[in-house]
């Protein structure tokens, strides 16, 4: 045999035998099983990994509606674009909308636009490009910190917390991927019930986890922000399904395992406030402007290209 056929071969059994072993790894978590959907499986603790198919638009499974173009801007050669862009968004966000509560789109054509603060898309409102790539349709975001674009209605979030309700986790371990949580009086709850699942941050969870002896930032020491005890509490959204004598279920998995060593959690009912649906952004490509040389250290620019803020994204 030729040696580097032999090589060859060699090689592609290793690396075989190496996916195989991989794969092996990967499957003692999830693995695919015979009806093509995926099967979790739990570690020593309980924890799975948590199924993500129901972070999806309306949950999963649902086809995205294709927003209308009601609106159709160019580019300019110079100068802000974030007015005239603003205005046809809110133009938009003043017709009817459908039966799947979208009111339409506004389409930027190929080009550069450039904004000096951030836009801001209300419900049932798209904001539509010419595609990601550098001939489709570019935004320059030119001012100074802030998010290019929000989805959101601006306000608190939370119109009231129901502090009388509130209710402590009573397992010293919650794992990562469980529905079921176990409290001493599941009957105060009801399907249906929007509630907080509220995970403290104890100053022993900070320590653990090295939050609280963040290296400093090179050139800028001062924005370097330790973490402290109680500012850095974790709550997730979640809709009672389920309630019976000893638990209740809920919508969606815990993605982060509440123990008892580092405070436990509690549920607690609440009213949402400034909700917003059927929005988001399509086909385009967000670009902030920096100082080139200094990436180390902040500079006066966009935070974030878009911040979804408690609504649903159409398409991303």
């Amino acid at each position: 045999m030729n040696p580097a056929m032999k090589c060859s071969i060699i090689a592609g059994l290793a690396l075989g035998l190496g996916a195989a072993s991989a794969w092996a790894v990967e499957c003692a978590l999830v693995c695919p099983g015979g009806d093509g959907r995926l099967v979790y499986t739990a570690d020593a603790r309980g924890n799975t990994i948590p199924d993500f198919s129901w972070c999806g638009y309306r949950g999963g499974g649902v086809a995205i509606p294709n927003a209308i173009t009601k609106e159709t801007l160019s580019p300019n050669a110079s100068g802000d674009d974030k007015a005239r862009i603003q205005a046809a968004i809110d133009r938009v966000a003043a017709l009817a909308p459908d039966a799947n509560g979208v009111r339409g789109a506004v389409e930027l054509a190929s080009g550069v636009f450039r904004i000096g603060s951030g836009l801001s898309l209300k419900a049932g409102t798209v904001l539509r490009g010419a595609g990601q790539d550098p001939a489709g349709t570019t935004i320059v975001f030119t001012g100074n910190g802030g998010n290019m674009i929000t989805i959101g209605a601006g306000g608190s979030p939370i119109a009231s917390i129901n502090t009388a309700s509130r209710q402590s986790l009573l397992d010293a371990y919650v794992p990562v991927g469980a529905t079921r949580l176990r409290i001493a009086n599941p009957a105060a709850f009801a399907p249906g019930d929007k509630i907080l699942l509220e995970r403290p941050s104890t100053a022993n969870w900070i320590h653990d986890i090295g939050m609280d002896n963040i290296a400093q930032r090179p050139g800028d020491p001062d924005s370097t922000q330790q973490w402290y005890a109680g500012k850095v509490d974790l709550k997730y959204e979640r809709t009672v399904l389920a309630v019976d004598a000893t638990t209740i279920t809920i919508d969606a998995p815990v993605v982060m395992a509440m123990e008892d060593i580092y405070g436990g959690g509690t549920v607690v009912k609440f009213t949402a406030a400034n909700r917003i649906k059927e929005a988001g952004v399509e086909k385009l490509r967000l670009i902030t402007q920096y100082v080139v040389g200094t990436e180390d250290i902040d500079q006066p620019h966009a935070g974030n290209g878009v911040m979804i803020s408690l609504s649903f994204a159409v398409r991303g």
